[in-house]
């Protein structure tokens, strides 16, 4: 650090020196010492954040990389999706994180035998029970389908 606190001084003087003398050789070995500083300060940062532990930096690592919330979130999400008693199955379930907030892209299973405007209104029940939860959702998509007992058989 102390290393580099010189060469910043020596920028400076350089730099001081350049304008005064009207030498552009001087200026432009400042601007050169300038990015010899600058890398080395952006080294020492670096140095300093791999010195700390890996588990300090790994939740704002995961915030950044849009990680897969904890298996208790999508738990929650499930069960308020398949509260809906005309929900048969939640067959998949896929909870982001941005931000503060979740989104939800959920697949449900219906009774194959409802018709189009009954399985709609099983969607936008199940997308508020999911909104107005306490869970910071801020959008969720909701994929209806035939109920199947044989999950070998849906893809």
């Amino acid at each position: 650090m102390l290393g580099i606190g010189v060469s910043f001084f020596l920028v400076f003087v350089k730099l001081l020196a350049g304008h005064i003398g009207h030498s552009y050789a001087l200026v432009a070995d400042a601007t050169e010492s300038s990015a010899d500083v600058l890398s080395s300060g952006l080294l020492w940062i670096g140095l300093r954040i791999a010195q700390k532990p890996p588990d300090m930096l790994r939740p704002a690592i995961n915030e950044v990389m849009d990680a897969a919330p904890s298996k208790e979130i999508v738990g929650r999400v499930r069960n308020l999706a398949s509260q809906n008693p005309m929900v048969l199955k939640v067959e998949k379930s896929y909870v982001r994180k941005m931000g503060f907030d979740y989104f939800v892209d959920i697949h449900i299973q219906v009774n194959g035998a409802l018709s189009v405007t009954e399985g709609h209104a099983i969607v936008h029940t199940v997308k508020s029970k999911l909104l107005e939860s306490n869970l910071r959702i801020k959008d969720v998509l909701v994929h209806v389908e035939p109920f199947n007992q044989d999950p070998a058989s849906h893809r």
